[in-house]
């Protein structure tokens, strides 16, 4: 029974913890939430997690990049680059709007010519994020964000010293997503995560061989899946200290993968997690 109540007191603590706090923290206008949302940090302010690491400048900007693709390059001996930067509106008013940029670089040279035993393959994944997002704060207790968001994803290759084989394909998707948050307490907001995939563009590729006198040359197109509902729901909880954050949710669709923000096919169950400090 000692253990099983552990678990429950912990929680207790925690929610208790979140009507005594002092602080709004992110719940204070000025200093809101920044994923999902048209806000920025402050200037010179920092937020450190394990998933991302981001700062504000001056001028309503802030710059960013994702942690794991750092930590992970080196074990697989491959350099997987990744940054953002986001403006924001100066002016302000109850609503808000930003322009997002983010890129996603794989090198997988390495990896091609280990595949071909090919010292001359080269091969590379390139993904490219556009996001417009607009936030209103209705009043101090909820606000509600839209985002529009576009992606590009690149990938080619080369076999050969020679390049006798080089191919290229890419493909584009766009999203709609909307975040709400209702805050309770100094501390404890409730929110709902929403995603809609709009458009899926067609992929295309594109091929060359050549090999003495013989060339060819090859341009394919194949169409989207079919015009199937691509969504997902999430709510949950926020709690937000004077630096600490952590949101936790649960909800079910399909799952946007992080980092890339591309969806995939089946419908699961979506546990969603975020730590940071901000200071």
């Amino acid at each position: 029974m000692r253990f099983a109540l552990t678990p429950l007191a912990a929680a207790a603590a925690l929610v208790m913890g979140s009507f005594s706090s002092s602080a709004w923290a992110e719940q204070e206008k000025g200093q809101e939430r920044v994923d999902y949302t048209a806000y920025t940090l402050r200037p010179w302010e920092l937020s450190l997690g394990p998933f991302k690491a981001k700062a504000g400048v001056p001028r309503e900007l802030m710059v960013g990049t994702y942690v794991p693709t750092w930590a992970f390059g080196p074990l697989v001996g491959v350099a997987i680059p990744t940054g953002f930067v986001k403006l924001r509106d100066p002016w302000k008013a109850p609503v808000t709007g930003s322009a997002r940029a983010g890129i996603v670089y794989f090198d997988g040279a390495s990896l091609a010519a280990e595949a071909t035993q090919n010292k001359g393959s080269k091969a590379g994944l390139l993904v490219l994020p556009f996001e417009a997002a607009v936030s209103a704060r209705y009043q101090r207790y909820v606000s509600q964000s839209l985002l529009l968001t576009y992606v590009f994803v690149s990938a080619g290759g080369t076999e050969g010293s020679d390049s006798s084989i080089r191919g290229a394909a890419g493909v584009s998707n766009l999203s709609l997503s909307t975040l709400l948050e209702v805050r309770l307490t100094r501390v404890l907001a409730l929110t709902l995560l929403a995603r809609l995939l709009l458009h899926q563009g067609h992929a295309h590729l594109s091929a060359h061989f050549s090999q003495g006198s013989t060339t060819v040359d090859a341009d394919l197109g194949a169409r989207p899946r079919s015009q199937e509902f691509v969504a997902c729901a999430i709510p949950g909880v926020a709690f937000s200290w004077e630096h600490v954050n952590l949101h936790l949710g649960l909800g079910y669709g399909t799952w946007w993968l992080p980092i890339v923000e591309l969806p995939l096919t089946t419908p699961q169950i979506i546990p969603d997690l975020s730590f940071y400090v901000r200071f």
